[in-house]
Order: structure tokens, then C-alpha cells, then sequence
């Protein structure tokens, strides 16, 4: 090999003003760790979570899935349920490869309140050993976890597996990699903010973050060997193309993977956006089961974002086959804002309404489109349906859309011009069936937005079981919105 990749490089690094010292460069590549990588305390609050109470999730500390006592470590939570087996997620610290630790509070604990097991595991860092060293131990964990899957009553068929920043990205080559010896372990894959495209990574950073990228990349490679300039400046530029590329999720792309949503603010100044959107573009192209959600304003901790979770529970419910427990008449009401919802059809979103203080919502705008919604109720019977719309269409005419419940006759829905500041709320009866219920929206002959619907017991009347419900409380309904006869 010889030295063009590293003058390359090095100009980058030494900013064309001569050659740095070792030691700056250490210290720009432990600037670069902090900003890029985010140290624990930046994102998610360190702190170590109390063993279960009785009758409650079950938490199982340092857990071995391989020989290093230190490192190859998993903390596994088991929810509270009389019937097993259920599913699994894996939940992947981020830090730059090189800090970050299985104790730190995560997002993805809040799934064990949804029925899932979940497992936060440490690896290797970089400082110590090189890729693919992370990806290893993360393929290891999952190994071992499928081993024991029957003793913690844990489905091995339904797992997934979610991380942040460089957890991100371990997680999206868990899902589309396989391990020596190993099938490829996940059903579902969920990426936050990861590098995704290694070879451009330093190239898409900010300008003040790239020559920490630069650093953040041969520390990933080189591990401990990091700071030998000389080794270094031993890689040509092909040689340096192969080597980021062999830890690249972009490189890869196999013909079959799993489901993955990919989340990313278009603020974020850690990891480039860019990164997300060349790679989904790559995707969708493939025509691979891919979902992206690019969230305005966000930077690179997509908890900033109110319907972050929302989105990711959605996702792991759907595609790792664990519906939402069903509705019972003392257990309402269920309440779903239209983004939950699945949009059909053509349908976009609007971000200018006035009435939604910003928020985005479901939007209606013509005769074939659709905004459709799922709810398991226990048994059949009559359900009062409140819906929360706006409209605003030319010559203040009022909209009308059709609803269908299953397969029962469709019900037609007026809604008089309100204007898209002024938010009404329609109420009708609507007759549910046991199990899961389909609700669909659509046939609009004008424009309406749906921002929430919600369902209660017939009589209208909230049970005490429902009393510490988070649901939004509707406004007062408008006695202009009409219900026309079903056709």
C-alpha cells in the first residue's frame, strides 16, 4: 500500500498549516467522541433501574453472553403476563463505538409496559478492539439470547432490535448481516439517527464536526492502533474505500431483509441527515420493506420529536405480531391522534394548521383518499365515536366523507365549513365486533382534517378504570356536524 489515501486525509487533519501532533489529534478525536458520539449523559440520563416488584416486569442484571466480564454483558426485562412465550427487542447503546453502557436509562424500556421483553447490551468499544468486534458481540448477544429464549419465555421467531446514533447503525448490519454460523437473527429493525454510509460519513458532517468524523472513523477501524499516523498513511485510497465500506449498511443491501424504520431529525448535527436519506433512497429503489420518518426540526435525539415512540411501538407491534390489548367497556377510551393512524391512498399532512398548535395530522383531500385506524375490542357491541376535524376548502363549502366500519354499509360524514383555525367534533354510535375493528375514513367530495378520534362506552360516560387516562379530553362537539343516513 502506499500514501496517497493518507495525504488525502491528512490535509484534513493538519488543515494544510503542517503536520499535528499525535496528542491533538487525540484530542480532537475525544472532541469528536463527545459531540459526534454523544456521551450517556447527553441523551439518556445515566441511572440504574430497581429490581421488580412483585407482580410487575422481572429485570435481570449483567447477564453473560460471552467471556469478557466487562464488556459481553446484557441486561434482559421481562413484562408482567400470564401467557408467553412474547416477543423481543434488542436495544443497542449509541457513543461513538467507544462509550455508552447497558445501564443507562433508554427509550426501549418503555416497551416492557407494551408486553415486550427487552434486552440492552454492552460491547466491545472500539479502544479496545476493533470492528467488527461491536457487530460480533451484538450477533452473540442475539445468539445467546435465542439459547435461552424457551427459559425466559421469550419467542426467538419474534425479535427485534432498535439503537441509537452508533447503536443505530449496529442495529441496521444485525439486520442485514449474518454471523458465522448464524441466521440472520430479526424480524423487525429499528434505526435512530445511525451512520448508515461510512464511506461518506465524514463528507456529510458539519463543517466543525468533520475532521472529528475523520477521527471517530480510523477509531472504529484501527481500534487501539488509532494513533499510529504511519499505519495510517500505510492504506491507499482503495484500500481505505474497502475498509469503510466493510462496516457500511449501504454496501450491503441484501435482497431479502427485514422490516426497518428509519428515524431521523433533519437538525441533526451529530449525523448528517443525508445519511439516512441516500440510503433510504437506495431501499426504496430495491424495493425493500423499508419505512422513514424525517422529523422536522429534530436534532440527533429523536425523543425530542412527541410522536417518536408512538411511531416505534406502532412498528414493533405490527411487524412482530403483538396487537394492542383489546378494549373493553370499563377500559376506554381509546384514543388515537390521525398520524397513528394508516394513511391510504393519496394523503399528505399539514404542517400550517393553525388548530393543532403545529402538529401534523391526517389530511383528506380528495375521492380517493383514505385515513384508516385499528382497534381490538373484547366484545361486540355499541361504541360512541368522536372525531375531532377541521376544514377550509374554497368557496366555504362543507366537506363530506364516507365512513366504513368492517364490512358494514358506509355512513356519510358532513362536515360544515369551519375554517382551518376552528376545530369541531363529530359523535355518532358506531357497532364494533369482537377482535379487530377497521375503521377507514375516506371518499372525500372536499377537504378535511382528522386530528384525533376516540372511542367510548356507549353511554358516553368514562368508567373509573378509564379516570387516569392520558387521552385528550374532547372539546365541546359542534351541533352543526351531521351524521347522513348510511347508504
Amino acid at each position: 500500500m502506499h500514501k496517497s489515501m493518507f495525504r488525502t486525509m491528512g490535509f484534513a487533519l493538519r488543515g494544510g498549516h503542517g503536520v499535528w501532533s499525535a496528542r491533538v489529534v487525540r484530542s480532537i478525536a475525544l472532541a469528536g467522541w463527545i459531540c459526534l458520539g454523544l456521551l450517556p449523559g447527553m441523551v439518556f440520563a445515566q441511572g440504574r433501574r430497581p429490581a421488580a416488584k412483585d407482580g410487575g416486569p422481572t429485570v435481570l442484571k449483567d447477564l453473560a453472553y460471552g467471556r469478557d466480564r466487562k464488556y459481553q454483558r446484557l441486561n434482559l426485562s421481562l413484562p408482567d403476563r400470564q401467557n408467553g412465550p412474547v416477543p423481543l427487542v434488542i436495544w443497542i447503546h449509541g457513543g461513538a463505538w467507544v462509550t455508552g453502557d447497558k445501564d443507562e436509562d433508554n427509550p426501549a424500556e418503555a416497551l416492557v409496559a407494551e408486553g415486550f421483553a427487552v434486552a440492552s447490551i454492552d460491547y466491545r468499544p472500539a479502544t479496545l478492539a476493533p470492528y467488527p468486534a461491536q457487530l460480533e458481540d451484538c450477533q452473540n448477544a442475539l445468539a445467546w439470547l435465542r439459547s435461552t429464549a424457551k427459559k425466559h419465555r421469550i419467542d426467538p421467531e419474534r425479535v427485534g432490535v432498535w439503537g441509537h446514533s452508533a447503536g443505530g447503525h449496529l442495529a441496521t448490519m444485525l439486520a442485514m448481516t449474518v454471523g458465522s454460523g448464524q441466521r440472520s437473527g430479526v424480524q423487525a429493525a429499528c434505526d435512530w439517527s445511525g451512520p448508515v454510509d461510512l464511506l461518506r460519513f465524514a463528507e456529510d458532517a458539519a463543517e466543525e464536526n468533520r475532521k472529528a468524523s475523520i477521527e471517530m472513523m480510523w477509531r472504529l477501524y484501527l481500534g487501539p492502533a488509532a494513533d499510529n499516523l504511519k499505519l495510517r498513511d500505510s492504506f491507499s485510497s482503495s484500500a481505505r474505500q474497502k475498509l469503510l465500506q466493510s462496516g457500511s449498511p449501504m454496501a450491503y443491501l441484501p435482497e431479502k431483509m427485514p422490516p426497518l424504520l428509519v428515524m431521523h431529525g433533519d437538525q441533526d448535527r451529530m449525523v448528517s441527515v443525508r445519511q439516512s436519506r441516500r440510503f433510504v433512497g437506495r431501499l426504496e429503489q430495491l424495493g425493500a420493506p423499508i419505512q422513514y420518518i424525517e422529523m422536522p426540526g429534530i436534532g440527533h435525539d429523536p425523543r425530542e420529536s412527541p410522536v417518536a415512540m408512538k411511531r416505534v411501538v406502532s412498528f414493533f407491534r405490527n411487524h412482530l405480531d403483538l396487537p394492542e390489548p383489546p378494549l373493553d367497556r370499563d377500559s376506554g377510551p381509546w384514543h388515537k391522534e390521525a398520524e397513528e393512524g394508516t394513511m391510504v391512498g393519496k394523503t399528505r399532512s399539514v404542517a400550517q394548521a393553525k388548530a393543532s398548535d403545529g402538529r401534523k395530522v391526517g389530511f383528506i383531500d380528495s375521492a380517493d383518499s383514505t385515513l384508516e385506524f385499528q382497534v381490538r375490542v373484547a366484545e361486540p357491541g355499541l361504541w360512541t365515536l368522536r372525531v375531532q376535524f377541521a376544514n377550509g376548502t374554497s368557496g366555504r363549502k362543507e366537506a363530506t366523507h364516507q365512513l366504513t366500519i368492517n364490512e358494514q354499509p358506509a355512513q356519510g360524514l358532513r362536515y360544515p365549513f369551519t375554517g382551518w383555525d376552528v376545530w369541531q367534533t363529530l359523535e355518532l354510535q358506531v357497532e364494533l365486533q369482537s377482535g379487530v375493528n377497521t375503521l377507514r375514513f375516506g371518499k372525500g367530495e372536499q377537504s378535511a382534517e382528522l386530528d384525533w378520534i376516540e372511542l367510548t362506552a356507549a353511554d358516553g360516560e368514562p368508567s373509573p378504570a378509564s379516570a387516569d387516562s392520558d387521552a385528550v379530553p374532547p372539546p365541546e362537539r359542534a351541533d352543526s356536524a351531521e351524521v347522513l343516513p348510511p347508504e
